[in-house]
């Protein structure tokens, strides 16, 4: 069996805030804009084990009519394979670690948002070449709320 590229041991929400919009119509048109941001630490320089964050804000200045307004942040825990080259690393974090990261994010979205008074809604898809992948200094405090 050919081992994996890229593996997500283990994720975590450390923030969960989603709220009805009570000033939501559902007759009129919705148009949400989301505020997305990321950042990677590796925590050891030995192992290519990194941790990878996705925050995930529903703006509310740039939006219209929302249903809901939510801000999510999703933190995971990442092994990569110890035979690509690092700028191959980077690249398949970036692109691989956000899309698995947004799919979690995505499903407790759609979880909390059913039980909700406007029903499901689901997070758009993204392509993670659009998104910054920041790179943190394990000396350095994370911090995404910005």
């Amino acid at each position: 069996m050919a081992k994996s590229l890229i593996e997500l041991k283990s994720y975590f929400f450390p923030i969960v805030d989603i709220k009805a919009n009570p000033k939501h119509n559902p007759e009129d048109e919705i148009d949400i804009t989301l505020d997305i941001d990321s950042a990677v630490l590796k925590p050891d320089e030995r192992y290519n084990y990194y941790q990878l964050l996705t925050d995930i804000k529903v703006s509310e200045e740039d939006s219209k009519n929302e249903p809901y307004l939510y801000h999510v942040q999703t933190v995971g825990f990442f092994s990569l394979n110890d035979d690509l080259p690092k700028n191959e690393l980077k690249e398949l974090l970036h692109n691989r670690g956000i899309e698995s990261l947004n799919s979690a994010t995505r499903e407790l979205i759609l979880m909390i948002t059913g039980r909700g008074p406007w029903g499901a809604i689901g997070l758009p898809i993204h392509d993670p070449s659009e998104i910054e992948l920041r790179e943190i200094d394990i000396n350095q405090e994370p911090n995404l709320e910005g």
